[in-house]
């Protein structure tokens, strides 16, 4: 999943059409100073996982966020990050009681044991939006 936000990356970038590259080399650096604050989070806590989900979804964050600023290239593109977004954060609800205790009462039980799949509401819409995108992108 990694690998694929990074050519998520690599088709976002050939996107933009920045006066500046300023905002280019701002993302760039921002998601190579993740890797070095992860790798010590991840000796903290001890987790491997923890670790490749945080560089996983800080990537498809970032990517949000980037093609957001080539909406004028690529309308379908943020929307189907976004839902992929939301996808991963039901993901992580429904993972999560693995690392902590997840009370009977809380909004998140409710999530987890719901008739509804939160996940797969969010993850085939994302999959048609990200697999279309490309045939709507202008060059303007």
């Amino acid at each position: 999943f990694i690998f694929v936000q990074i050519f998520y990356y690599l088709y976002i970038m050939s996107l933009h059409k920045f006066k500046y590259n300023l905002p280019r080399k701002i993302f760039l650096i921002i998601r190579l100073a993740i890797i070095p604050i992860m790798i010590i989070v991840t000796i903290i806590i001890k987790d491997l996982t923890i670790f490749l989900a945080s560089i996983y979804f800080v990537n498809l964050f970032l990517n949000f966020i980037e093609s957001c600023m080539s909406f004028k290239f690529n309308k379908l593109l943020p929307f189907g990050l976004l839902l992929f977004i939301f996808c991963d954060i039901f993901v992580g609800i429904n993972n999560i009681a693995d690392f902590i205790e997840i009370s009977t009462n809380s909004f998140i039980y409710k999530i987890i044991v719901s008739d509804l799949d939160f996940m797969w509401l969010f993850y085939h819409p994302s999959q048609v939006l990200l697999s279309i995108s490309g045939l709507f992108q202008t060059n303007d």
